[in-house]
């Protein structure tokens, strides 16, 4: 699991889902990993909120503060599994190695 410094865009532009998220990968830690096809250094981390849906936390590796620190955080369309994956898919690829740094 990435733990990573909290930014003010989750909360401001996604509100409880991005709290719920955050709680949901401290406690239970990511259900997959991803990582990005386009952007150095982001990976997406998802959940399942207890209310069902899927949320996600995106983090890229912040080489001047040395530490991970959070993009944002949001659920993508209906909140299933499915749309996640559909969504991923774009720009991002499974991930199962040692995470960085």
């Amino acid at each position: 699991m990435i733990v990573a410094l909290p930014q003010s865009h989750a909360i401001e532009r996604h509100g409880a889902d991005a709290v719920a998220i955050r709680k949901c990968l401290q406690d239970n830690g990511p259900l997959k990993v991803f990582k990005s096809t386009v952007e150095e250094g982001v990976f997406y981390q998802i959940c399942k909120l207890p209310d069902e849906r899927i949320g996600l936390q995106v983090v890229k590796w912040a080489k001047d503060l040395g530490q991970w620190v959070e993009k944002t955080a949001f659920v993508r369309g209906d909140g299933s599994l499915k749309a996640m994956l559909d969504y991923l898919s774009k720009f991002s690829t499974p991930y199962n190695g040692p995470l960085p740094p």
